[in-house]
């Protein structure tokens, strides 16, 4: 015999399970969901507080004039290293080209003093890497005794014995301009690089 259910029972359980689970309905206002278990309301992921809004471009703005603050300096430092390395390296440049004119003319004793001026002019603007040019370059020759790396006695540049073994000859790079990309020392005047060396005819 099969048990029998009342179905009384059965209506008034399933009236009593609808109003416990069933959510108020107020709660369905405003765009909110519920979840399966709980019922409990859950904002929408999609939506932002307009205060938020508000705050990130208040944040977007100030960053771009932060940036605008950190920028300057940072060219300006940039530029200020580039100028004062291409400086030093001109400098370095113009002192190896005399370096190597006076190696040159050293070896030179009993030419002509016009040939081995030209010869050595030559030599220092090929070791200069271009920065010394022939206006740039002087080659002068002392006598050995009394000389001195200011230049005294005179030179006896024109003189047969100029060239002679034994006498100082001495290459000077002056005059050479190099212009900056800003204001070195809040001016615009170029700066004037000298450089010099001196040795012994053999």
């Amino acid at each position: 015999m099969e048990p029998t259910v009342d179905r009384s029972f059965v209506f008034l359980a399933s009236i009593f399970l609808a109003s416990t689970f069933q959510p108020a309905p107020e709660a369905r206002l405003n765009n909110f969901s519920y979840s399966a278990v709980s019922f409990q309301p859950i904002r929408s992921s999609c939506m932002v507080p307009a205060t938020v809004v508000r705050r990130r471009r208040r944040e977007s703005g100030s960053t771009t004039v932060e940036f605008g603050f950190v920028i300057l300096p940072l060219f300006a430092l940039l530029f200020m290293t580039i100028d004062v390395a291409w400086i030093i390296f001109a400098s370095a440049c113009i002192q190896e080209g005399a370096r190597e004119g006076v190696r040159y003319a050293v070896t030179g004793s009993g030419q002509s003093e016009t040939t081995l001026d030209n010869a050595v002019t030559a030599v220092v603007q090929q070791y200069s890497f271009g920065f010394a040019k022939a206006t740039n370059i002087s080659v002068s020759y002392y006598p050995s005794t009394g000389y001195s790396s200011s230049g005294a006695p005179a030179n006896i540049d024109g003189t047969p014995e100029a060239t002679a073994v034994g006498n100082i000859v001495k290459v000077t790079v002056q005059g050479v301009a190099m212009n900056s990309l800003g204001p070195i020392f809040r001016v615009w005047t170029p700066l004037q690089l000298m450089a010099s060396s001196s040795d012994v005819m053999q």
